[in-house]
């Protein structure tokens, strides 16, 4: 995979809130195997914490966080309530966004739905969106859903903005707040095993 991908599976952020990659970091010809062994069995999070530790001894990656005040989308549940289905571990529903499943875990095959914070960093990165989204839903759960929205403007979808609130009855109200930054200072490209 290209390392812009696993800085941003690493540090769970979209791309843009992430500056200061070179563009070799997202070549996607020239990718990178990872083969890792644990010593015990991880969960997501500690999967996530030996990427970062990997792009810090392989990469000599050093980044620092910022917080920056900006315009945001605060994703919130309309007045007629969410219509989404609430999963449980083992479930067969899944999360999905214009035909692709979206959400699968990469610890938990079977954890297949998403939570409102994943889901609300998911549309920070689309391009549809165009901000960065905060979970304000208080969702407590993970949910199952599907979401078709129009990507090109003649595909006859609705928008984003129309497809959350009739699909999902969920919205993105416009607000200021303090967003969250990963600011790279120093990566290279790491030397062969």
């Amino acid at each position: 995979m290209p390392v812009d991908w696993l800085v941003r599976w690493a540090y769970q952020l979209s791309t843009a809130r992430i500056e200061g990659l070179p563009a070799w970091t997202s070549d996607r010809v020239a990718r990178y195997q990872i083969e890792a062994k644990a010593s015990a069995a991880l969960n997501e999070a500690g999967c996530k914490a030996m990427v970062q530790s990997l792009l810090t001894s392989r990469f000599k990656m050093t980044a620092h966080r910022e917080q920056r005040e900006m315009r945001a989308y605060a994703l919130t549940v309309t007045k007629k309530g969410p219509k989404m289905r609430e999963v449980s571990p083992g479930s067969k529903d899944f999360a999905i966004m214009n035909g692709e499943v979206t959400f699968l875990s990469a610890t938990s095959p079977d954890h297949v739905g998403v939570s409102m914070a994943r889901f609300a960093d998911a549309l920070s990165g689309l391009w549809a969106v165009g901000l960065p989204v905060i979970d304000r839903t208080g969702l407590p759960g993970i949910y199952a859903f599907e979401l078709n929205f129009s990507v090109r403007e003649d595909d006859g979808l609705p928008s984003i903005t129309t497809a959350l609130q009739e699909q999902l009855g969920l919205k993105l109200e416009s607000i200021k707040a303090p967003i969250e930054f990963l600011v790279v200072d120093h990566i290279e490209r790491p030397t062969a095993n």
